[in-house]
């Protein structure tokens, strides 16, 4: 008898047991999906917070009478190796007493003769290696009317061997003109990549 009324007692403290730790579980589970939620909530905040700085900063450009506008001090950038990398830039259409909305194009092309990329960067390097490191945002088409202004990212992957020197890019913006869609230089604006140690 005694023996039957021990096991029911371990019986039923091995259930309260058992209940507590999962209450627990689920108490830290919920604890930590509350966390994980908080900090993808912050994280998309500042995600805006920047891109609203950027926006800001470009206008402010802007108004400087630029028609185009790089976001970055002294228009240099300093990504790692192997890091993914954005450039942020802004085109603004000057073009007055025209009705219709005007065409433009940018390319991205870089600066750095092959010689100087070479000297500085190492003799395996080139121009070709470099204008790689763009994985979106190299060349597009848009459409402006008067006064507005079109904002976009250039995008780099810059490889984990990349060399640690600066590579200089420049951005090209042409109008196109007519039916014929003849391209005529627009505006210009340069900037560099400081590669810098991982």
């Amino acid at each position: 008898m005694r023996n039957i009324i021990k096991n029911k007692r371990a019986a039923l403290e091995l259930s309260i047991g058992t209940m507590v730790i999962i209450i627990l579980a689920i108490t830290m589970l919920i604890l930590g999906l509350a966390l994980v939620r908080n900090i993808f909530k912050s994280s998309m905040y500042n995600v805006d917070q920047m891109n609203n700085k950027i926006e800001e900063e470009l206008n402010k450009l802007f108004s400087e009478g630029k028609k185009i506008a790089v976001y970055g001090a002294n228009n240099i950038f300093e990504p790692k190796q192997d890091d993914s990398w954005g450039v942020a830039f802004g085109v603004k259409s000057f073009e007055s007493g025209i009705d219709a909305a005007t065409k433009f194009n940018y390319v991205v092309s870089v600066t750095s003769s092959d010689e100087e990329i070479k000297q500085n960067c190492g003799s395996e390097w080139s121009k070709t290696k470099a204008i790689a490191w763009i994985v979106a945002g190299k060349s597009s088409d848009f459409t402006l009317p008067a006064g507005d202004s079109y904002k976009s990212i250039i995008r780099f992957k810059i490889p984990e061997n990349a060399p640690l020197c600066i590579i200089r890019y420049t951005i090209t913006v042409n109008k196109i003109i007519g039916s014929t869609n003849t391209s005529t230089p627009y505006t210009t604006d340069f900037f560099d990549l400081d590669i810098q140690a991982k």
